[in-house]
């Protein structure tokens, strides 16, 4: 993927122009319970966007976990020209989870990645992701 930018500070990859871009995402609490990401999105443009932002999860290790990131959330956004907005989204624990064959729903890894990406009206068919993974020592909560 070729990534550059702008005059305008807009992104571009392969070739698409990406004028709302995440600047950075943090975690910034854990319980046993949830984990919360702090996600920094900016609007480079020169007019309002309207905004999604959307959170997948993977569960690296299980052999019951889909091959593709699963949505667990999303959150719309709306951000005035050159606005750079912060959004804190929680995850439950029960996001972290599987469905085996019989139906039943536990913890079955303790390696997940995150994906957020966010889509606008202008990139609407193109999206921004940063990757976060992590490791839960604790089968009860997170650790980062």
């Amino acid at each position: 993927m070729s990534k550059e930018q702008n005059s305008t500070g807009a992104s571009r990859i392969n070739g698409k122009h990406q004028i709302v871009n995440i600047s950075d995402v943090k975690i910034i609490d854990k319980t046993s319970q949830e984990l919360s990401l702090e996600i920094k999105v900016h609007n480079k443009s020169r007019t309002k966007k309207m905004s999604v932002i959307k959170i997948y999860i993977r569960d690296i290790n299980s052999i019951y976990a889909a091959s593709i990131p699963n949505l667990y959330t999303f959150e719309t956004v709306e951000l005035e020209k050159d606005e750079e907005k912060t959004v804190t989204i929680k995850l439950n624990a029960e996001a972290f989870t599987i469905v085996d064959e019989k139906g039943d729903r536990y913890r079955d890894s303790n390696e997940f990645e995150v994906y957020i990406c966010v889509e606008s009206t202008y990139n609407k068919k193109h999206t921004i992701r940063k990757k976060v993974q992590f490791q839960s020592m604790n089968p009860g909560g997170f650790s980062v």
